[in-house]
């Protein structure tokens, strides 16, 4: 996906609003890869499934709402 953004960022006609969304889903992909633990070691907690839940609501409600109400 990162690989995919990057060369949609790229192309020439891209609009300062495709530009921004592709920038901020780049961003929540950047910030998944890091977040993610390629082999578990351990189960989950309780706690880090709400601490991966409250990013990922974070993430797309408040950067999501604006977005939506914009294009109303």
């Amino acid at each position: 996906m990162i690989r995919n953004y990057l060369t949609q960022l790229n192309v020439e006609d891209v609009t300062p609003r495709e530009k921004f969304e592709l920038d901020e889903a780049l961003h929540r992909e950047i910030h998944a890869a890091f977040r993610t633990d390629e082999i578990r070691r351990d189960p989950p907690t309780s706690q880090d499934e709400m601490r991966v839940g409250m990013c990922y609501f974070h993430e797309t409600i408040w950067n999501g709402v604006p977005l939506f109400c914009v294009a109303l």
